[in-house]
């Protein structure tokens, strides 16, 4: 299926088919688009933490995501979440990958390294933590779009605590922010939604020349 098509065609799922799972091999294909989703400064400064303990998940949804089934019975639930220590010791790992990947000396990429810094540190921790989840939100892009060409269903959910969801998965220690989960499976047949026409404004409502 092409993108567009599959994008006309997915929608955020609202019940899952809990008996139904996703292959390996699905998920892998998932896990490549997000790892090659851009970001600013290809700093990637988020983590796609998958949560497997049924129970946990169940604490989830009972305590922080206000009881929405989607989060048990999904085949997969992941977190996406924003690192909280976005400094320069990410940016020097990063000019160290880059150096490494294109076989080329640290030093010439010193210049580059400067002009990141000069960037990032510029703002306070908190804004800092705001533009790292701007980050992972333009990879959830990418993975919902990958998602929906593969026809694998997707629910990107917003609705839960933050504080709650990083106490119950201890991600503050992991100087992680829960910034929005993912919800991977196969829609149930009496999802409603699944047989909902797709409601967008018109292109002229979007789409303007200045």
């Amino acid at each position: 299926m092409s993108l567009l098509p599959a994008l006309q065609t997915r929608y955020a799922v609202k019940k899952f088919n809990p008996a139904a799972t996703i292959s390996r091999a699905q998920l892998e294909l998932l896990l490549e688009a997000l790892r090659l989703a851009p970001t600013s400064f290809n700093l990637q400064p988020f983590r796609l933490v998958q949560v497997i303990d049924p129970a946990v998940r169940e604490r989830i949804r009972s305590e922080a995501a206000f009881h929405q089934p989607q989060v048990t019975e999904a085949s997969l639930l992941f977190v996406l979440a924003a690192e909280t220590n976005v400094d320069e010791r990410t940016i020097a790992r990063s000019i160290d990958l880059a150096a490494a990947i294109r076989n080329v000396p640290r030093s010439s990429l010193e210049a580059r390294e400067n002009q990141i810094k000069g960037f990032v540190m510029s703002f306070p921790p908190e804004q800092r933590l705001a533009w790292a989840q701007r980050q992972a939100y333009i990879a959830l892009g990418v993975l919902v779009s990958a998602a929906a060409e593969a026809k694998i269903d997707v629910s990107s959910m917003e609705g839960f605590v933050p504080d709650k969801v990083d106490a119950i998965l201890g991600l503050s220690e992991k100087l992680l922010r829960s910034t929005v989960l993912v919800a991977v499976g196969v829609h149930s047949e009496d999802d409603e939604f699944a047989h909902l026409a797709k409601v967008r404004k018109p292109i002229e409502q979007i789409f303007q020349v200045l």
